[in-house]
């Protein structure tokens, strides 16, 4: 047998086992020639670097002075405290049910005095009540 077949052979696969050992052979040189160009590759590269530079601006420095209080004209005061008294006006009715934030007629004293009646006529025992007997009908003759 000769150490290495030839191409019409190896084809045939006759020395198929030899072949083996030699390709797993290759493969681990492939392998460790890969990782040898890695590591070489990898020791050129420069070293990191830690430097941090931090930048904070200074806050502002407030003036001691204070600043002058400009009076506020009278109408521009009545102006600003109208839209506050409406704005809580606002808010106040958004708090009420929304019968009265859409302004629906209210029904009258008397009427509500009626339904008041009615519920409370309604809530009596009607048990207490005794139906008149016969004998009660004879006797108011």
């Amino acid at each position: 047998m000769t150490p290495r077949g030839t191409p019409f052979r190896d084809e045939l696969h006759i020395n198929e086992d030899m072949d083996m050992h030699e390709s797993a052979k290759l493969e681990r040189q492939r392998r460790e020639e890969a990782r040898m160009s890695l590591r070489s590759g990898l020791t050129g590269l420069p070293q990191p670097r830690n430097e941090y530079q931090i930048v904070a601006q200074p806050p502002p420095e407030e003036s001691e002075e204070p600043e002058e209080k400009i009076e506020e004209d009278m109408s521009d005061r009545i102006a600003r405290e109208k839209a506050e008294e409406e704005a809580r006006q606002l808010a106040l009715l958004r708090k009420r049910s929304k019968v009265l934030q859409r302004d629906l007629p209210r029904p009258p004293a008397a009427s509500l005095e009626l339904i008041r009646n009615s519920f409370l006529s309604a809530n009596r025992d009607k048990s207490s009540v005794v139906p008149p007997s016969p004998v009660d009908d004879q006797m108011k003759w």
